[in-house]
């Protein structure tokens, strides 16, 4: 059911159409267009009050969190040496590519939720525009983390050959490659999308159910988004671990100075490892969820609201893999949390080494005041 997904999309469900009513049978249809309507509920304890609830207060703690912690994970990687530098150069990109998932998929619900304006409703262009942007930054952000796992991947696997494999411009071409197809792919798939008028809701953004790229897309996108990079995911982590473990086996009576070297490996595995797992439990159930709608014909209210109230779980599930991602370095990763110390301790110095002249400046006149203060006070 390929218009479940669609709508799911757009954040605009049967269920909501359902369940509110206009106040105003005979509305204009530029009223309409403009958001100007009232809408009364008509069931005070459903669960889009759950819904809305949901959008309204957890959006503003994510994207608070993402927002900054991408950021600082943008800062650190950029600014100082942690880990190798086409390692860097993909967790930069994975960071910059979390928050536009972030900037134009949250933000958009949250809101949709508290003012009820829906960005992808302003005009033709946006909608087809948003939501490509939408599309392709979920979709880079999950390849990115696959060649992030890879790139860790031949380091564990094949040290003596991962300086030669493993470099800037042959990461830089690969993720271009990636990100040129799947835009292309995004915008092959929405270039098409427009408003259309909706008797209940108003304007909504999507198009005719019989274009058959329309029908695809969901499969197509849920095995890009999800099924690829998990099954990659999960493959590249298995061997890294049994390696390893094997690894570990044969260093037991290894000197202290390989062992520091060892330990070092394993906690940034570790890291990776961590961030592959939160990726695989945030993801999966809403892909497994947009199937399901799309496999089945729900028709019943309740049926659709427990749909709806699902979605919402899981957007929000899904959006905080794209927020935490920096607090996951910060734990797992000793190196990581040095460098961002030094990042503000060299901040702090700078602004101190452009404050001291000043203070410096106004020590003698401040030295020749207290003096006349104290020849005053002695004299009296």
């Amino acid at each position: 059911m390929a218009k479940g997904y669609q709508n799911f999309m757009m954040g605009h469900t049967g269920v909501v159409a359902e369940c509110y009513e206009y106040d105003k049978l005979d509305t204009d249809v530029s009223e309409i267009n403009a958001g100007n309507l009232s809408f009364v509920s008509c069931d005070e304890q459903s669960e889009t009050v759950v819904v809305d609830e949901l959008w309204t207060y957890f959006s503003p703690i994510i994207l608070f969190l993402g927002i900054f912690g991408n950021m600082m994970a943008v800062l650190v990687f950029v600014f100082r040496r942690v880990g190798k530098k086409a390692t860097r150069l993909l967790l930069v990109l994975l960071s910059v590519f979390d928050l536009l998932v972030l900037l134009t998929g949250l933000l958009r619900h949250w809101l949709f939720a508290i003012s009820g304006v829906d960005v992808r409703s302003s005009s033709d262009a946006g909608c087809a525009i948003h939501k490509i942007i939408v599309y392709w930054s979920l979709q880079c952000a999950a390849f990115t983390l696959v060649l992030v796992t890879i790139d860790r991947l031949v380091v564990v696997c094949f040290p003596q050959r991962a300086h030669q494999i493993c470099t800037v411009p042959k990461a830089a071409v690969t993720e271009s490659v990636f990100v040129g197809l799947l835009l292309l792919m995004d915008t092959l798939s929405f270039y098409e999308d427009h408003l259309l008028l909706d008797g209940t809701v108003g304007y909504v953004c999507t198009r005719s159910t019989d274009n058959l790229l329309y029908r695809v897309f969901p499969y197509l996108d849920w095995a890009l988004f999800s099924f690829i990079p998990l099954i990659i995911i999960v493959s590249c982590n298995i061997m890294m671990i049994l390696k390893i473990r094997t690894t570990n086996n044969r260093r037991k009576n290894v000197v202290v100075t390989r062992h520091s070297d060892h330990m070092r490996m394993s906690g940034v595995s570790r890291m990776l490892f961590t961030v592959n797992l939160i990726f695989f439990f945030t993801t999966l159930p809403i892909s497994l969820l947009l199937i399901i709608d799309m496999e089945l014909d729900v028709a019943g209210r309740d049926e659709k609201e427990a749909i709806l109230v699902a979605f919402t779980v899981t957007s929000l599930l899904q959006y905080t893999n794209n927020a935490c991602n920096f607090y996951l370095y910060c734990i797992h990763s000793s190196q990581f949390r040095k460098e961002f110390k030094s990042l503000f301790c060299i901040c702090r110095r700078r602004f101190n080494a452009e404050v001291s002249p000043a203070e410096t400046s106004l020590t003698p006149a401040r030295s020749v005041e207290t003096r006349l203060d104290e020849t005053f006070a002695v004299e009296m």
